[in-house]
């Protein structure tokens, strides 16, 4: 237990009863939505997912906070609150987690950045919700289909030059694509028999389905592959009877219809230094990520967008560890 005391309150800190944190989570969908499905949806490994909630001097819970792994050795922190003022006793959990990526909705994590020590700087993306059913907003085309596990290589093959989720190495986009194939759908598109685009669902829960990490080869863009990719998603979620979560990154060109519920709030996705254990951590975890790493991103799509005035940046003596 962690106590954060400022002149009129004091906020505690304890490992979250897990009907109380999934009443919270619940309360506070869909931006709760990824974090709540690795809850309800254990992996075999215990230390898959840790969480914490935070409470006032009253013993009201006015945070939580989910520290999960999406794949080997990579650890994401996400966050709700309700109080600002238990910001600096969020930060202090986020900054003692091995996680090196921190999200959660824009109001929720303004009061929490300026504290986290480790930060290394924040994007703001849009947060999109499609309600059930949703609209097509095209045919189904049977080249728009469910994955199959045999296909995991070739799935490795297409996002380790296209994809922009948080892994370094094939070793860890492995891990992150196995874990997917084996929970949820994976669609993909196959084109002449090859895979050229896909599209994962990330997380479940009650009434929300996660989708993210669209992906179409850039030598097959502006065929309306994508928007095939996204009617079979729409398919399966409308079949399954749930709402549809998802964050857009303009880094993505893609037409969708926002709700504006949620449009004026938005999607924070924030990157922090790792730890460093000992005198060369840092060097040696850079030469470690190095070996088998990823192909650089040969996407001319996507482009640089504007990061948040916050976090320290990169810096000439700071390893780019993320």
């Amino acid at each position: 237990m962690t106590e954060n005391r400022g002149p009129y309150r004091a906020h505690r800190v304890r490992r979250a009863d897990r009907t109380a944190l999934i009443a919270y989570l619940e309360r506070h969908e869909p931006w709760s939505s990824a974090a709540l499905s690795y809850l309800l949806y254990p992996t075999s490994r215990v230390e898959r997912a840790r969480s914490w909630l935070v409470y006032d001097a009253r013993d009201n819970v006015v945070a939580a906070g989910v520290l999960y792994s999406p794949c080997a050795g990579r650890w994401l922190f996400y966050s709700a609150l309700d109080d600002p003022g238990a910001g600096p006793t969020v930060a202090e959990l986020v900054d003692r987690s091995p996680a090196i990526h921190y999200s959660g909705s824009a109001a929720h994590l303004h009061p929490v950045l300026p504290h986290v020590k480790r930060l290394f700087g924040a994007r703001l993306a849009t947060f999109v919700v499609a309600p059930c059913p949703a609209p097509l907003g095209g045919p189904l085309d049977p080249r728009a289909r469910l994955a199959v596990p045999d296909e995991l290589d070739e799935l490795v093959g297409l996002y380790e030059h296209f994809g922009i989720g948080i892994e370094r190495t094939r070793w860890q986009l492995r891990s992150s694509l196995r874990r997917l194939l084996r929970r949820f759908p994976l669609v993909v598109f196959e084109n002449e028999g090859r895979i050229v685009g896909a599209g994962t669902f990330n997380g479940m829960t009650r009434r929300y389905v996660v989708s993210d990490q669209m992906v179409v080869d850039p030598a097959c863009r502006g065929q309306g592959f994508g928007t095939l990719l996204t009617a079979r998603i729409c398919a399966i979620a409308n079949g399954l009877g749930l709402a549809i979560v998802a964050v857009h990154f303009p880094t993505n060109p893609m037409s969708f219809r926002v709700d504006s519920e949620y449009a004026e709030n938005g999607w924070v996705y924030a990157g922090l230094f790792e730890h460093k254990r000992f005198k060369g951590h840092a060097r040696l975890r850079e030469l470690v990520f190095r070996y088998q790493a990823l192909e650089q991103n040969k996407n001319p799509f996507f482009a640089p967008f504007e990061a948040l005035p916050v976090g320290a940046g990169y810096s000439p003596e700071e390893p780019n560890t993320h």
